[in-house]
Order: structure tokens, then sequence, then C-alpha cells
């Protein structure tokens, strides 16, 4: 009966490790929001509203994409929202160079997490780990699980720093670049882990 309680783990790193990744570019643009202002030429209005649009996508993008997981596997939607995150980092990183392009790909990292998140939390995607966690530890395993994705906005910005240092500094386009697709890198790889947590769910009982 051992087995139980280390399938119960095993999921819900896979669960947190999928969210995680999925979030990686939740706060690097605020982060960097300093730097950018002086390399866009940026004033106070136009950063906040790079930074508020963020939210706005994933304001407008919640009740489309929550509400089309009870028409269409909520799989599908999950991957879709993490291509969406990857393509608005991806497109940061290499196409930004100002207001209006910056707009556009955090709105689109914005809604891209408004369809792995809240999915994320539904009774679709938890219900293996759910049912693999003893009843008294449930509460606790989603509380971790819940928690788990904002530990990114403390490691995506470390890991976009060192990274763009590695690459050449901030005085580097390229480095820039390479920092950003760093963050596209991490939401590319959350599908993975998400599909994995998923084959471990999905395998019929070997228990006799």
């Amino acid at each position: 009966m051992a087995a139980a309680p280390q399938s119960a783990v095993r999921l819900t790193l896979l669960m947190c490790a999928a969210e995680s990744l999925s979030m990686t570019g939740f706060a690097c643009f605020t982060t960097l929001l300093p730097v950018l202002m002086k390399a866009w030429g940026l004033n106070n209005s136009e950063a906040g509203l790079i930074s508020g649009v963020f939210y706005t996508g994933y304001m407008l993008a919640v009740p489309v994409l929550t509400s089309l997981t009870d028409r269409v596997d909520s799989r599908r939607v999950y991957l879709f929202a993490c291509a969406l995150s990857a393509v608005g980092a991806g497109g940061f990183a290499w196409f930004a160079n100002g207001l209006w392009s910056a707009l556009v790909f955090q709105f689109l990292i914005g809604a891209g997490l408004a369809g792995t998140y809240m999915p994320g939390l539904s009774a679709a995607f938890t219900a293996g780990v759910i049912a693999a966690t003893a009843p008294e530890r449930r509460g606790a395993t989603m509380a971790v699980y819940s928690f788990s994705g904002f530990t990114t906005a403390f490691l995506a910005p470390l890991v976009f720093g060192v990274v763009l240092d590695l690459a050449g500094g901030n005085q580097s386009q390229v480095a820039w670049g390479f920092a950003f697709a760093s963050i596209g890198i991490f939401g590319v790889l959350a599908p993975a882990a998400r599909w994995i947590y998923w084959g471990q769910t999905t395998k019929p009982s070997q228990s006799a």
C-alpha cells in the first residue's frame, strides 16, 4: 500500500511543475520595467499600459477559455493556451520593439495564463491527484498546487537575468532575445509535464 502515497507525490509534483512552467512569462516585463522604459523611450502611462494589458488579456480570456472546457476536451484548451503563452513570450523576445508590439504580446501572455491556471484548477485536471491523495491531505495538496504557479514570479525573472548576463548583458539586442526566449521555452515544456501527468492518471489500475 506504499505505492499510493508515492503516486500522490509524483502526480502532485508533475501537476505543480506543469503549472509553474506555464506561468513563466508572468512577471518578467514588470521586473524589467526600468530598463525597457529607457530602451524604448516609454513614458509612465505607456509603461503602465503594457503592464496592465497582461491582466486585460487574462480577464477577457478567462470566461471564454474556462467555459470552453465544458464543450471541448479541457486538454485541448490547456495545450492551446500554452501555445498562446509561448507565442506571446517568443514574440516579445524577437519582435517587440516598443509600445504597440509589446501590448500585443503581453496580451497574448495574459490570455494564455487564463487557459492554463483557471482550467488547471478544475476537477477535470485535478481528479487524478485527488484520487491518489489521502482525504485528510487533499486540501493541502490543492493549496500547494495553487501556490506553486506563483513561485515563478520569483524564479522566472531570476532565470531571465542569468540568461541575459550570460548572453551578453542588457546592451545586446541578441541577449534580450535569448533571455525572453528562455522564458518561452519553459512555457513549451509545460504541456510535456502535463502530458506525463495525464498519462499517469489514465493508466489502468494494477491493483489486484
